[in-house]
């Protein structure tokens, strides 16, 4: 693209990116339960209410988990499992179970 400013022309080019589609790797879950990538945002909202317990949900420590998966160095999720604004949560099978079969029935 070239801008003409004040007899001067700028031109600017932009470089294209190649996207990698990466997969996000998640520890396995213990018997019973799944892991879930949940956004940091939401979880902020939603414990701002103090219901986050509520819904089921728990935080995954990184401290049971060897060193292959990243970890939050800072703030108040410091511990956890989490990369990019993602935090890695557990729900029990049964409460997923359930939630499926509410939205199956709904639709």
């Amino acid at each position: 693209m070239k801008i003409n400013l004040f007899n001067y022309i700028i031109t600017i080019k932009k470089k294209k990116r190649k996207y990698v589609k990466r997969a996000l790797d998640a520890p396995v879950a213990p018997n019973g339960y799944v892991h879930r990538w949940i956004r940091e945002e939401s979880i902020k909202r939603i414990d701002h209410r103090r219901s986050f317990k509520k819904t089921g949900y728990s935080l995954v420590k990184a401290n049971k988990y060897r060193n292959s998966f990243p970890v939050i160095e800072k703030g108040r999720f410091k511990g956890h499992i989490g990369l990019g604004g993602l935090i890695l949560a557990r729900i029990s099978e049964d409460i997923v179970n359930e939630r499926k079969r509410y939205y199956d029935r709904s639709n």
